[in-house]
C-alpha cells in the first residue's frame, strides 16, 4: 500500500502524466492479466447465484432509495446522484478486488455482465422514474474498453493455462508483486494527468468532486 501513496504524492508533485493518458488503458490491461492469471477458469468459478443479488441491489434497492433520497434536490444533481447509483462497477474493480483478496471469479463477472448491460439497464431506470427513456451513453467506447482490458487478457490467460502451464507457474509467482507495481503506476500516470485541474479548481469544487468519488466507490463496492 506504501508503494499507491508515493505514486499519489508524485503524481500531485510532477504534472508529466498527462502525456500517458492515452495508454491508461494499455497499462489497466496488463494490470488485468497480472490479476487474473489466478483465475481458475471453471463454469462454476462465474456462473454464480450472487449475481442474482447484486441485480436486485444495483438496479432495485440503490436506485429506489437514492431517488426518493435526493427527490428535493436541484433536478440536475437528483439525476445525477441517480445514475452514479445505477452505476455498474468499474472495471478497473477487479483489480482492487485481487489486490485485497477477495472473490475475483465474482468480480470478473460482475464488472463485465453489468458493463455490457448498462445501457439497456440505464434507459429502464430512466424510463421508470423519470418517464424518459434517453439517455447519451458513450456505447462503442463502454465495448472497446471491454475488449481490450477484460476480454484481451482473459483470452492470453485461458491460452497460457491450456498450453504453456509452466509459464502460468512462474505467472502465479511474480502477479502479485508485478500488480501492485503496475497499480501504482497506473495510479501515478492517472493523478498526475489530473493534477493541473484538482491545483486550480475551487475547494468547493474539490469537495463536491470528492463526494461523488467517494459515493461511486460505496456503490461499487457494497
Amino acid at each position: 500500500m506504501l508503494t499507491i501513496y508515493v505514486a499519489i504524492i508524485l503524481g500531485l508533485l510532477f504534472p508529466y502524466g498527462s502525456v500517458m493518458k492515452p495508454y491508461l488503458n494499455y497499462i489497466l490491461s496488463v494490470l488485468v492479466f497480472f490479476s487474473f492469471i489466478k483465475v481458475e477458469f471453471k463454469l462454476s468459478t462465474f456462473l454464480r447465484k450472487e449475481l442474482l443479488i447484486i441485480a436486485l441491489v444495483l438496479w432495485g434497492i440503490i436506485p429506489f432509495i437514492v431517488f426518493w433520497a435526493t427527490y428535493y434536490l436541484n433536478p440536475e444533481v437528483h439525476l445525477g446522484l441517480f445514475l452514479l447509483s445505477a452505476t455498474p462497477p468499474a472495471i478497473a474493480s477487479v483489480v482492487v478486488i485481487s489486490l485485497i483478496k477477495g472473490d475475483l471469479g465474482l468480480g470478473i463477472v460482475t464488472s463485465v455482465l453489468f458493463n455490457v448491460l448498462s445501457p439497456l439497464s440505464y434507459s429502464a431506470l430512466l424510463s421508470i422514474y423519470f418517464s424518459q427513456s434517453g439517455v447519451d451513453l458513450p456505447i462503442q467506447k463502454i465495448f472497446i474498453s471491454l475488449f481490450l482490458i477484460i476480454f484481451i487478457p482473459l483470452t492470453l490467460i485461458f491460452l497460457i493455462q491450456k498450453y504453456a502451464k509452466n509459464l502460468e507457474k512462474t505467472l502465479v509467482r511474480v502477479s502479485s508483486k508485478a500488480s501492485i507495481w503496475i497499480w501504482s503506476l497506473f495510479i501515478l500516470f492517472a493523478v498526475s494527468g489530473s493534477r493541473d485541474g484538482f491545483i486550480h479548481s475551487t475547494w468547493s469544487n474539490i469537495a463536491l468532486n470528492f463526494a461523488m468519488v467517494f459515493s461511486l466507490a460505496v456503490f461499487n463496492f457494497t
